[in-house]
């Protein structure tokens, strides 16, 4: 079924970026699928994210949920990686240039940071000093993941050297975006 395609390709998704469970994380990951799949199976628009365990033994606090901002330029790519994520317990924000991204994090910070780069020389430049600003502001380190149209060697690096912790080629879905939160939110550990 389509339900079950969806499901191995979110499971193979989390074991690509966050590696094999370790034994004495079974069960909460094993927990975390299957609330997944009951999420998918029996989807309500008026349901409020949860504090499932996710893969990794991560649980969001629902009092207090992951907050990430969405910076890109794309709407309909930002819609829908919302409302991909917000299944998973996240908090998401989306806005189109990094200017209001930044007034917006005044108020109320992000966890993580994911922003669209793209060949333009000046976006990467925008991109490397928005999440310095951002560390500067908040006093401490905000996870960076770029998306970008291509996988090649040169956005990649000027991934890395905006400070980007992950990097993801377009086209990219939730359940990806969202393992790599999970990486990047276990590693901040």
């Amino acid at each position: 079924s389509a339900l079950a395609r969806e499901l191995e390709r979110t499971v193979k998704a989390w074991l690509e970026v966050a590696g094999p469970v370790p034994a004495h994380q079974w069960d909460p990951w094993r927990t975390g699928v299957l609330a997944l799949r009951r999420a998918v199976a029996h989807p309500t628009p008026e349901r409020q994210p949860s504090a499932t365990p996710l893969p990794g033994g991560v649980a969001p606090q629902s009092k207090d949920p992951v907050r990430v901002q969405l910076v890109l330029a794309d709407a309909q790519l930002a819609a829908d990686l919302q409302r991909g994520l917000e299944p998973f317990g996240y908090s998401v924000r989306s806005c189109a240039d990094l200017g209001q991204a930044l007034v917006e994090a005044q108020s109320a910070p992000p966890d993580i940071l994911l922003l669209q780069i793209d060949d333009d020389p000046g976006s990467r430049v925008q991109c490397a000093g928005a999440g310095k600003q951002l560390a500067e502001m908040q006093g401490r380190h905000i996870p960076m993941i770029f998306l970008a149209p291509n996988a090649s060697f040169e956005l990649k690096l000027a991934a890395a050297r905006a400070g980007g912790d992950l990097f993801f080629g377009l086209p990219v879905d939730a359940p990806t975006v969202a393992a790599g939160i999970e990486r990047l939110l276990r590693d901040a550990r």
